[in-house]
């Protein structure tokens, strides 16, 4: 298997795992309370207001992700941390490399990871299961790079010209903190033909590691 196979992979477990936690949120949720009769048409026909959440870079998001995790193990540190964005995306939104993101937290004592979504500037932790690193686990205090700059040079050195060329993609882009070091892995999907093109980037010195074309 490849290694941007291996990646892939891991990619599609997250997001299923992201899925699922959402799902149980909004089928738990409390039912909105019935409107009493006898309302004047005016009362019900008011605008409800509705939370705008501003997207964030990813370092700027992590600050939120650590409150949200707070009351989790002493020990957790961040594991990976990843974003989407849909078919159609346009270059000048990819750029500001802002998004509602979910980060991967680690246990070693307890041998476990928690997810934890972000939007805006509330975290909420949807899941928890067993698992255990084999690699060193990067310190943060290494994540020099944030997701506005790596997305700028993805799109520098070939993103910009794939998405004129191929037309509305897909974009994923996941930060991983095994092997003792940090990397951002971004990759855009062009649905109508199967081609892809990713970069590996190093998250603390800002190299580009590897670059990778399908077909």
């Amino acid at each position: 298997m490849s290694r941007l196979e291996w990646v892939l992979g891991i990619l599609l477990v997250v997001l299923l795992l992201m899925v699922l936690g959402l799902s149980a949120v909004l089928w738990f949720r409390p039912d909105e309370p019935e409107l009493p009769e006898g309302l004047p048409p005016t009362a019900v026909s008011q605008p409800i207001a509705t939370s705008v959440y501003q997207e964030k870079t990813a370092k700027v998001g992590y600050a939120s992700a650590q409150r949200g995790v707070q009351d989790w193990y002493d020990d957790a540190v961040l594991l990976d941390a990843t974003a989407t964005w849909p078919e159609g995306v346009t270059e000048t939104t990819l750029r500001a490399g802002e998004a509602n993101w979910a980060y991967t937290f680690y246990s070693a004592a307890n041998s476990a990871v928690t997810l934890v979504t972000v939007r805006g500037d509330e975290a909420s932790r949807i899941s928890e299961s067993p698992y255990v690193v084999s690699d060193s686990v990067a310190d943060v205090e290494s994540w020099n790079v944030d997701s506005q700059e790596a997305v700028d040079l993805f799109l520098n050195e070939g993103g910009a010209q794939f998405l004129r060329d191929e037309g509305p993609s897909a974009m994923v882009m996941k930060l991983t903190t095994t092997n003792g070091r940090m990397e951002w892995f971004l990759s855009l999907f062009a649905n109508r033909n199967g081609r892809s093109y990713s970069m590996f980037i190093d998250a603390t010195s800002g190299a580009v590691v590897a670059v990778e074309e399908v077909p």
